[in-house]
């Protein structure tokens, strides 16, 4: 197909990879690659945004938390939808709990003395 016959962009040309699978069966990731890609295509397409970024925010959230790249692109596919501005990506999925600190026995003493918070 010659792109001069094609230039309102009314054709596709859609290739079945079957044929290049033993059995005529794709694996199972190989077909989860397709479809998020196809679904990040559609993001690009609705949102009037670059295929490019999109993929590379999934890829950076993917990597930064515990989520898999089609999860990813998911949550970043629905965010985007609902007009939620981009967050950076946390360092971890759950938050970090910090233990209360408590003084050392030294610490403890000198405060008991000065009659401070610690001294019980």
């Amino acid at each position: 197909m010659k792109e001069e016959n094609n230039t309102e962009g009314l054709y596709s040309l859609k290739i079945d990879a079957r044929h290049y699978f033993p059995g005529r069966k794709i694996p199972w990731d190989v077909l989860e690659t397709l479809q998020c890609r196809r679904y990040a295509e559609a993001l690009a397409f609705y949102l009037e945004r670059d295929l490019d970024d999109i993929e590379k925010q999934a890829h950076r959230l993917a990597e930064s938390t515990t989520l898999s790249y089609s999860e990813a692109l998911y949550k970043i596919g629905g965010d985007m939808l609902r007009g939620n501005p981009e967050k950076p990506a946390p360092l971890y999925r759950w938050p970090i709990r910090r233990e209360p600190v408590r003084p050392n026995r030294a610490a403890r003493r000198a405060a008991k003395r000065k009659g401070g918070r610690n001294g019980r």
